[in-house]
């Protein structure tokens, strides 16, 4: 993969009348991400082009994406118009697929940012491994509104982005949900989310924990992986470098 992002960074840097360090300082999550450090390495600058690596080494034709990575999906499509254009036609130029509801999990603490699991206070995020009593607590203390409304059209509104939850993982529309409890209260809908996310992410923690003690299984699982992904994608890296004149 690295030898990839490495092939795509040296052409996107040739071809012609590609701004690649504007492009990649414009990406909404680099600016997001390097306000918060004192340092900023190149990786976090070239995580986009690692990104755009990982989806057209497999020619990918469809990537599901939330709202937060489509500016990533519309440079990586962009990465392989260039090289198309520059070279020859190769990469397919993928779509994205963003789900009507649920695109954009927000944080339980500040609804105005996205859920983060790089946030440093976990109360900020539900995590698939948390035990049901942490579980428990986040969504009872999660922010709602003020003033007890089931507001779901402010999508900044704390309340909007639990309804979102829970209207996902019960498959039931968002205007439901609050039909049902807009007139019994913030706690019975918060005991009866937490129920939900207890049910639903209990069997994938199992699950996981049952994996995570298997070392062996791991490790083959790991072997079966890299076999496969090279058999994908060996053919295309030999293809790219002899496009961009690095065959040999």
């Amino acid at each position: 993969m690295s030898r990839l992002r490495d092939l795509l960074i040296l052409t996107v840097w040739d071809c012609r009348d590609f701004d690649t360090y504007g492009e990649l300082t414009r990406m909404t999550q680099f600016k997001d991400k390097s306000s918060q450090q004192n340092r900023v390495t190149s990786g976090l600058l070239n995580y986009t082009i690692l990104m755009a690596a990982d989806i057209l080494l497999y020619q990918t034709s469809l990537v599901p994406v939330g709202e937060d990575q489509m500016q990533h999906l519309e440079l990586t499509r962009r990465i392989a118009q260039k090289f198309n254009a520059y070279y020859e036609d190769f990469f397919i130029i993928p779509e994205g697929f963003t789900p009507q509801t649920g695109a954009r999990i927000r944080n339980l603490i500040d609804p105005t940012k996205k859920m983060d699991k790089s946030d440093p206070d976990p109360r900020t995020l539900i995590a698939l491994t948390d035990v049901d009593e942490v579980i428990a607590h986040k969504i009872r203390k999660a922010k709602t509104d003020p003033e007890g409304n089931f507001n779901i059209q402010d999508k900044d509104s704390g309340i909007s982005n639990l309804v979102t939850i829970f209207a996902n993982l019960t498959g039931k529309s968002q205007v439901t949900v609050v039909d049902e409890y807009s007139a019994r209260g913030y706690r019975l809908f918060k005991d009866d989310l937490v129920q939900i996310l207890i049910e639903t992410f209990r069997p994938i923690r199992n699950e996981y924990s049952r994996i995570r003690e298997d070392e062996e299984f791991l490790g083959h699982l790991l072997e079966v992986g890299k076999v496969r992904s090279l058999s994908l994608s060996q053919d295309n890296i030999v293809a790219i470098r002899k496009i961009v004149g690095l065959a040999g």
